[in-house]
């Protein structure tokens, strides 16, 4: 299991004298403390992650044709509605970009 052997090395590294633990804590409360650091750092890694794979979406450039294509669509789904086209068209890119960064292109 991933997660112990983290909890493992953690606890190995402030048994050495890492220098956030004080020496006065038992080792319950240290295991404890590195138990809350690794769960802190797996959901900063899962936050990286999402912000990588936004990040590749993001570089695909929507070819010039299909992005006058969701324009039109959107301007005449909704003629006076400029904050709704504008809407329409981030949410049509994004699904777009969605399914060619899945495809790998």
């Amino acid at each position: 299991m991933k997660t112990t052997w983290i909890a493992s090395f953690a606890v190995a590294t402030f048994f050495a004298g890492h220098p956030a633990v004080g020496a006065d804590e038992s080792v319950g409360e240290k295991i404890a403390a590195l138990e809350q650091r690794v769960a802190a750092l797996e959901k900063r890694l899962a936050e990286v992650k999402r912000t990588a794979a936004a990040s590749e979406s993001a570089a695909i450039e929507v070819p010039v044709a299909v992005m006058a294509k969701i324009r039109e669509k959107a301007a005449s789904d909704f003629p006076d509605d400029f904050p709704v086209q504008q809407h329409v068209i981030e949410r049509q890119v994004k699904a777009w970009k969605a399914l060619h960064v899945a495809k790998g292109e």
